[in-house]
Parts: structure tokens; C-alpha cells; sequence
């Protein structure tokens, strides 16, 4: 298939899942806007600043409403980001246009904002001030919706049909993917990571050691898409006698049961409260019986937005505690790519 008949048969995908009736919702929202004669602020960060400008054309030139984007007065969105930061350089600018409750703040938006992961703070912030003075707030955004899909009044999630549309956040310099791969496929991972009690190097002590992690990955529409969890790779020789390979993280396609192992080549902890995120090589692959090759063909594995997960503070302190288990909740965003290949 040509790229451009892909483009437009996943465009097309696209659009026959989303929800109709999210879409009325903000239609009406915006249409109480006008007939209150309440203003339009419009925000969005990168491509969807753009969208934004556009949008405010459109709104004002066609609907008649009074409307407004942040992204437009250069001048003050810099001065702004200079003398008071990002992350509450649109919360600012919304109240210093005396933002209230006959108005609407609509937001563009990939990721939708997550303080926890670090994704479009401002937003965030902004969102916040909407809701403090009572202003209606709608969204149109990918992925989960974010902060944006938890906290508006009407909002519209475009669903992710595919991972290479799907810009990864980012990273470290030691979790950056080598050049010439592509991410091809996106899970949202749930589940927990797995410890037991075990003794320490040092002599009479003991610490809480990772066995292995239990989690099913997702895609944005709630469905499986490969199961992870600890193994032996055949692929790899262990010292170890009767060992069957080197353990290695493990994730399994959940349809064709292709699978890859990896091996952790960077590691950096990002929040103080939840495991690192990591970057992983292949170390193994596998096609499935019939012939799958969905995992099959990895290169690397990002580990990203991590939360939760860490071995407990307490329960693993003497001796006596050895053989104690703790399954920790956690989730993360796991990025799989593979060798980049030209249309």
C-alpha cells in the first residue's frame, strides 16, 4: 500500500471511532458561548499553536465570537515566559484577560496535559485558573485526553490508530533511540512490579529485589495489545546450570504471540516517586506460531511516564522478612520501535 492510501485509510479509521456525541457536546458549549456573548480563548503548545491562530480566524470571521489565542501576541507570550516561566505563562495571560464564568477556554492538544509526567504544564495551570473562576472548558485531544479530558465540560478524543502519529515525550540524553528507528507501536503499560525479600550483599542484611514486573500493555481504546513480564531469552547463553537463558524483560504480542526480549542500556529517574524510566535494546525475538511478527521485529523499547512502582519503604528489614513479597502498583508508556524503513 502506498503511503498515501495509508494516510487516508487511517485517516478514515480515525474518524468513524470517534464520538459523535462528544463532538454535539463542545458544539453546544460554544453555541452558549455565543448566545451569552462570552469570549473564545483558544490554547494550544507547537503544532497546535497553529491550530489555535487558525481556529480564532475562523471563530471570529464565520461564528462571531469574540475570540482569542496567547500564541498570537509574541510579544507578550515572551515577555511572559522570560519574567514568570512556561508553566504558567497561559494561567497568566487568561488572567490578565479577566477571564470569567460567561467564557470558554478550548484546548488543542496531543497529550491533553499531565503534571505528572510532565506534559504541557501550562496547560495544566491554565485549566486550573479556568476552573477557579468558573469558566466553561472544552477539549480536542489524542491519547488518554490528559488533565484536559478529566477536568472539561465537554471533550472530544481523537483515538490513536497508530504509534508512528504519536510523538514520544522527551527524554534524557541516555534514553534517546539511536537514529534510523521508528516507533511503531505505543502501550499503556498497567500493572505491578513485583519484589521479594531477599538477603543483601552485605552480610546479615536485607533488601527488596525485583522478580519480575506483571503488566498487560493497552492501547488508547482500552484493549490488549501485548502482556510483559519477566523470562528466560533462549536467545541468549546463561552460565546458569539448567537455565534455559539470560532473564530478560519480556513482552508478548497478544495476538500473534510474537515476542521480544530486551535488555536495560539506560536508566534515568525522572520523579522521586515512581520507578525509572529506561531504555532497552533487543536482545531477542521471536515470531509467533503462524507466522506473527508484530514484536518480531524491535529494536528498542522505551519505558516512559512512569508512575508508582517502587519496592516498599518498610516489610523487608530483618532476616525473618526473607521470602516476604510485595506486588506495587504501577503504569507506564512503553514505545517500541524498530529498524526505520523508507516508503
Amino acid at each position: 500500500m502506498s503511503f498515501t492510501k495509508h494516510y487516508l485509510s487511517e485517516a478514515s479509521e480515525i474518524l468513524s471511532q470517534i464520538d459523535v456525541a462528544a463532538i454535539d457536546r463542545v458544539i453546544g458549549k460554544l453555541q452558549d458561548v455565543g448566545r451569552q456573548g462570552g469570549r473564545l480563548f483558544i490554547l494550544g503548545v507547537g503544532g497546535s499553536a497553529a491550530n489555535a491562530s487558525h481556529a480564532v480566524n475562523d471563530f471570529r470571521k464565520i461564528c462571531g465570537i469574540e475570540a482569542y489565542s496567547p500564541t498570537d501576541n509574541v510579544s507578550e507570550l515572551t515577555a511572559r515566559t522570560n519574567d514568570e516561566g512556561w508553566e504558567t505563562v497561559f494561567a497568566q495571560w487568561l488572567r490578565g484577560s479577566r477571564l470569567n464564568a460567561r467564557d470558554l477556554v478550548m484546548v488543542l492538544s496531543v497529550g491533553g496535559g499531565d503534571l505528572d509526567r510532565n506534559i504541557s504544564p501550562n496547560l495544566v495551570s491554565a485549566l486550573q485558573y479556568a476552573k477557579e473562576v468558573h469558566a466553561t472548558v472544552v477539549g480536542i485531544v489524542g491519547r488518554d485526553g490528559g488533565y484536559t479530558a478529566r477536568v472539561a465540560d465537554a471533550c472530544v478524543i481523537v483515538p490513536t490508530v497508530n504509534a508512528q502519529t504519536v510523538t514520544p515525550p522527551p527524554v534524557p540524553a541516555n534514553l534517546q533511540v539511536p537514529a534510523g528507528n521508528e516507533a511503531f507501536l505505543l502501550g499503556r503499560g498497567v500493572g505491578t512490579q513485583n519484589y521479594v525479600c531477599q538477603p543483601a550483599a552485605t552480610l546479615g542484611r536485607v533488601a527488596w529485589t525485583l522478580f519480575t514486573p506483571q503488566a498487560t500493555l493497552l492501547n488508547d481504546q482500552g484493549e490488549q495489545l501485548t502482556s510483559h513480564f519477566f523470562s528466560p531469552n533462549p536467545f541468549e547463553f546463561s552460565p546458569i546450570p539448567f537455565a534455559n537463558g539470560v532473564v530478560r524483560a519480556t513482552w508478548v504480542d497478544s495476538r500473534d504471540t510474537s515476542t521480544v526480549w530486551a535488555r536495560a542500556i539506560g536508566s534515568s529517574t525522572v520523579s522521586s516517586d515512581a520507578i525509572p524510566w529506561v531504555l532497552l535494546q533487543a536482545a531477542g525475538v521471536q515470531v509467533g506460531p503462524t507466522g506473527g511478527r508484530t514484536l518480531a521485529v524491535t529494536t528498542f523499547v522505551q519505558r516512559l511516564n512512569t508512575l508508582g512502582g517502587l519496592a516498599p519503604a518498610t516489610g523487608c528489614d530483618v532476616p525473618t522478612d526473607v521470602g516476604h513479597k510485595a506486588f506495587v502498583p504501577y503504569t507506564a508508556d512503553y514505545f517500541f520501535y524498530r529498524a526505520t524503513t523508507s516508503n
